[in-house]
């Protein structure tokens, strides 16, 4: 008799005539070698198969048949965990297939994955023989222990949300229990998606964010240094202004405000001509009306009684 997984899933393999491809199987592995998680990859469905029928499938059924071939991912990243400390050179992966009442039962094998010379990111063993035997004496598989303690010195290392980890995470919830719970097989796939965004656009996006620091922090200085040469344009013209106003052109006091201005930007671009522009032009009178003349009201009134006063003394 049919699971009701079984029946659901040999009517989204209908599709395959309907839509004229390879099947969901196969594109499930076209999409992994492309670099492409078949999680985001299309489903198809016959088109009798109506919006309440759809909704009636469950999410880790979709999850499993756009996965559908859940075991050569497990298999894949066991393969991968090699080039990392945590698995030997000469340990092997694959999917086996297996004969029963119920059909082909196909699950995924690893063998010569025990070493107990890796040591974890402490400079201690990661797993001892004594640890593994009592993990199966207790009924647990002495892999998922294993795996558990690999996925723990990812973590512990500060490598959380690396490849690595997205990897033994993985063959973690594959061997975790047996058979693969529901559960365990949705989030495999939802960890093997996440991998291949991270693959896919990680670099990219880590450089554009360097690049928009970059160019943040670039414009940050640039406007600091605006603001410093404006704050020294504008103590400048505050002394130039009581300069002309003890020393040459005492009835500069007697004019209008904007006549001050139009006076003091004359004597300040002669004396600095590079300095008092802004897109290429002379600053304009009313900089300097506004800037000096009236913002710097107070101090220029401040500085010209503490001359008078010093002369007089």
């Amino acid at each position: 008799m049919q699971s009701d997984f079984d029946k659901k899933s040999l009517e989204l393999l209908s599709s395959d005539d309907d839509f004229n491809f390879l099947g969901i199987e196969q594109m499930a592995q076209f999409h992994i070698r492309a670099g492409i998680s078949s999680l985001a990859s299309t489903m198809a469905f016959p088109k009798k198969v109506d919006e309440e029928v759809r909704g009636q499938i469950p999410d880790y059924i979709h999850s499993e048949n756009i996965e559908k071939d859940l075991m050569s991912i497990v298999s894949f990243h066991a393969h991968s965990l090699k080039k990392t400390k945590y698995f030997p050179n000469n340990a092997e992966a694959w999917v086996m297939c297996e004969g029963s009442s119920g059909g082909v039962e196909r699950s995924v094998q690893i063998i010569k994955w025990k070493d107990y010379q890796i040591i974890n990111f402490e400079g201690k063993p990661l797993y001892t023989k004594e640890i593994l035997s009592e993990a199966e004496a207790l009924g647990d598989d002495p892999l998922a222990t294993a795996l558990f303690l690999i996925v723990k010195d990812i973590c512990d290392d500060g490598r959380i949300m690396s490849e690595d980890w997205y990897r033994a995470r993985m063959i973690l919830e594959y061997f975790r229990e047996c058979p693969v719970p529901q559960e365990n097989a949705f989030l495999i796939g939802t960890l093997h998606k996440e991998l291949c965004v991270k693959q896919a656009y990680e670099v990219d996006l880590s450089n554009y964010y360097k690049k928009l620091t970059e160019a943040n922090n670039a414009r940050s200085r640039g406007t600091n240094t605006t603001r410093s040469k404006g704050a020294e344009l504008r103590a400048f013209s505050v002394e130039l202004f009581v300069e002309m106003v003890t020393e040459t052109e005492p009835w500069l006091l007697l004019l209008s405000p904007i006549e001050q201005a139009k006076a003091l930007r004359k004597v300040a671009i002669e004396r600095r001509p590079k300095d008092f522009m802004h897109n290429d032009q002379p600053l304009s009178e009313q900089w300097f009306l506004k800037k000096i003349i009236e913002d710097k009201k107070v101090e220029i009134g401040d500085k010209l009684k503490d001359l008078h006063r010093s002369k007089k003394a």
